[in-house]
């Protein structure tokens, strides 16, 4: 496989790893026996944070943290968790500024309300959707590289970008663990196997990691390590979750 062709199966494996299957919710009990446990959220707000980091061509990445205060409402299936972005920061490499700027300005709408059963377990929440705004900024940068007729390298490295943000800045509900809230293992690791158009295998490890709250049940935080190995190629993407109870104001 060419060069450029296991860029181009990177890419695409970057866009499509955050749908990888959950783990099964599953919690250990007192006697040792395997079972679901219902989780206690606080009646107070929460502030809930996740962070995305994307390794680029070079040594770039793209970071994108957005925090939303939350707060677990009882529902007649679980919960209901309401909330509502209260902070952003993105980091972009240069080149990418005007993407960086439109992606700050952008209030996150599409997680929340996201629905859970009583263990914990996500249940449903709105699909994934890109903005007016986002779809502007991949315009924005198509005509970029249009404009300035760069070699074949660098215009695949420039599309990566723009792939990479698409990734970073769209809601993917779907993409998050199931059990993220309420994680049934506080380390397990996979490997995948991938069939590739030139007939080799490449592959995908992924690292989960958490910390549980003992009281509540529920994450405190979370960590999902993603590396992706072909023909000697390597990429990593990461993504870190945090819930902590939100701090009072100071008077």
């Amino acid at each position: 496989m060419s060069r450029i062709g296991r860029r181009q199966v990177l890419l695409a494996l970057g866009v499509m790893l955050p749908g990888l299957p959950a783990r099964p919710l599953l919690a250990q009990a007192r006697d040792g026996s395997v079972a679901a446990l219902p989780i206690r959220p606080p009646q107070g707000p929460m502030i809930y944070t996740r962070r995305l980091v994307r390794d680029l061509p070079g040594d770039a990445r793209i970071i994108v943290e957005r925090r939303f205060a939350v707060r677990f409402k009882r529902s007649e299936f679980g919960f209901v968790v309401e909330g509502e972005q209260v902070a952003v920061e993105v980091d972009m490499p240069e080149q990418l500024a005007e993407l960086a700027r439109l992606e700050r300005e952008r209030v996150e709408t599409g997680i929340f309300p996201l629905a859970l059963d009583r263990t914990g377990r996500i249940r449903s929440g709105e699909s994934a959707r890109d903005t007016p705004e986002i779809e502007r900024a991949m315009r924005y940068a198509a005509e970029r590289i249009a404009a300035a007729n760069p070699s074949q390298d660098t215009a695949e490295a420039m599309r990566q970008f723009i792939g990479a943000i698409r990734q970073a800045g769209a809601t993917v509900v779907s993409s998050l663990p199931t059990d993220l809230f309420a994680p049934a293992e506080t380390d397990s690791s996979a490997t995948r196997s991938i069939a590739l158009p030139s007939g080799g295998r490449g592959y995908v490890t992924t690292r989960f990691s958490a910390e549980r709250d003992p009281e509540t049940r529920l994450m405190r935080t979370a960590t999902r390590k993603i590396v992706t190995r072909i023909d000697g190629d390597e990429r990593h993407a990461s993504e870190q979750f945090s819930l902590v109870p939100q701090q009072p104001k100071p008077a």
